[in-house]
């Protein structure tokens, strides 16, 4: 595989501070796998064992992609790795659990929240958690139930933001933290954001876990690191206090998650504040045609505030005047025409694949990105059901008048005696879900089976759950995985069809949009 200048830059640096500055498309992933590999390899003054390497992914779906490439490297130009399990790969909270269960004991009891957990747990200790001691802007008590989300929303915020103490000054929610911090330790529990408080402060105060923590790890690498949060740079910024070399890897240009307390400032100030740094640019995008490139480049551009570099595109397909276009339309229908006749005639189309191969584009190679499922989808569905073209919509408001969520409502009715076995076979039958007639008629009368059972006195307790009863309707009437190609042609008959996630990447689809998202 042929490396660009920038990408052996980055994969030799062996030793201090490193600076990725990785642009849409750049084949960041790889040159840090093979990065990794390079750290690894045996030999000389600045070889590692794999636990000495942590690398931090936004995602858990990341660090898989990550670990595997690791591991496909790593066989391909070192052998076997003896260890390799030991090197960490995952998120920051992943990491920072993992060190407060290694190695402090006080939190070997203790169990995770997950948010539903941390909402349910506030309700039911409501004043000793904080929330109907804490008042809104304006005064009033916040209301058990009511104001739950926003009370554990604003917990965190206090937790994991840079926070202006000032600013705070008469603010009952700070009071609450406190108490809502006492009521969940009193109980050994951590919630995400008690997991990086926590570590950090472990990594403070704890000089026999310094010392542990200083002689593993030596060297930390961060993806996306323009969406770190000071509590997640708190813990970077520790590792590296005790002598980690410290790479980051990011592009300020794609910061999303500023809603969720990222600091772009981390990633613009970093040369500066982890100086010595050795900065390498990664700007040649390999994934997008030229024209998306420029035109991408051209609109990021305006921004004031950003590093310094310029996308470039690598050549990774080929692109022709007329492949990019901005339109107006004089009604949705025209447009929705026009997306329609767009989709059909690129069916087939020859493209090249990063490894040089080149196929046909399929259906599921295809994308309309709408700012509102409920308000623009219409036309554009309409237009494709009339042109056969099979589609999903990803997102959507109304899930549960959806065709499939009618027939599962349907079920439970009739298992509370509010409907009839016919309803329930054709709200199944509309429904589309791939399963045989036949099949349905064999679960039905399993399900009428369970009723007359859930009516002996005797029998009643032993035999009614609502998630029993729907598991063993799917498994009467053999719905366990759908075939994608006849699903996707049923679907196109629909007309709201119900969020899915495509495991079968030959599956013909039309990815529709999120609500409330806009375009991404």
């Amino acid at each position: 595989m042929k490396f660009t200048r920038s990408q052996l830059a980055a994969i030799d640096h062996k030793t201090g501070n490193l600076q990725l500055i990785a642009c849409a498309g750049s084949g960041k992933t790889e040159a840090v796998a093979r990065r990794i590999a390079e750290l690894l390899k045996p030999g000389s003054a600045t070889s590692n064992q794999p636990r000495n390497i942590v690398a931090f992914t936004f995602t858990e779906k990341a660090a898989a992609e990550l670990k595997q490439r690791v591991y496909e490297r790593c066989e391909e130009t070192l052998g076997s790795i003896i260890g390799l399990a030991e090197m960490y790969v995952g998120t920051i909270h992943g990491f920072c659990l993992e060190l407060l269960k290694s190695e402090t004991p006080q939190f070997l009891k203790y169990e995770v929240l997950n948010d539903v957990q941390q909402i349910l747990f506030v309700d039911r200790h409501s004043k000793q958690s904080g929330l109907t001691t804490s008042t809104d802007l304006n005064g009033n008590h916040l209301k058990r139930y009511v104001d739950t989300g926003r009370y554990v929303s604003a917990l965190s915020i206090l937790r994991e933001s840079e926070i202006v103490q000032k600013a705070l000054i008469g603010c009952s929610i700070v009071g609450g933290m406190d108490a809502y911090q006492k009521t969940i330790n009193d109980r050994s529990y951590l919630d995400y954001s008690g997991i990086l408080a926590e570590a950090v402060r472990v990594l403070r105060a704890d000089n026999a876990l310094r010392k542990r923590v200083k002689e593993r790890i030596k060297h930390v690498i961060v993806d996306e690191y323009q969406d770190v949060n000071p509590i997640q740079e708190a813990v970077v910024e520790e590792l590296r206090k005790l002598g980690a070399s410290i790479c980051v890897v990011g592009d300020d240009d794609q910061t999303i998650y500023q809603w969720r307390g990222s600091d772009v400032r981390n990633i613009l100030s970093f040369e500066k504040r982890y100086a010595p740094v050795k900065l390498v640019k990664l700007e040649d995008n390999f994934r997008s045609s030229e024209g998306i490139v420029e035109t991408a480049r051209a609109f990021i551009e305006q921004n004031s505030q950003r590093l310094s570099k310029r996308m470039k595109p690598g050549g990774a397909q080929d692109f022709e005047t007329g492949d990019l276009v901005a339109l107006s339309f004089d009604n949705p229908e025209a447009e929705a025409k026009y997306i329609a006749a767009t989709c059909k005639s690129l069916i087939g189309t020859s493209i090249k694949e990063p490894d040089d191969k080149t196929r046909g584009i399929a259906w599921s190679d295809m994308a309309v990105l709408l700012r509102s499922v409920s308000g623009n989808a219409a036309p554009i569905t309409k237009a494709f059901r009339s042109a056969k073209i099979p589609y999903l919509v990803i997102g959507m408001n109304d899930l549960f008048e959806t065709p499939e969520a009618r027939a599962c409502r349907e079920l439970f009715y009739f298992m509370a005696e509010r409907s009839t076995q016919a309803a329930v076979l054709k709200a199944w039958e509309t429904a589309n879900t791939g399963a045989t007639l036949s099949n349905l008629k064999k679960a039905v009368l399993a399900a009428n089976k369970s009723r007359a059972d859930m009516q002996k006195k005797e029998e009643r307790y032993s035999v009614y759950s609502p998630q029993r009863v729907f598991l063993d309707f799917l498994e009467n009437a053999v719905i366990r995985e759908v075939r994608w190609s006849h699903f996707v042609r049923q679907r196109a008959k629909v007309d709201s069809p119900m969020q899915r996630t495509i495991h079968h990447e030959d599956a013909e689809t039309v990815f529709g949009g999120v609500q409330g998202q806009g375009c991404a």
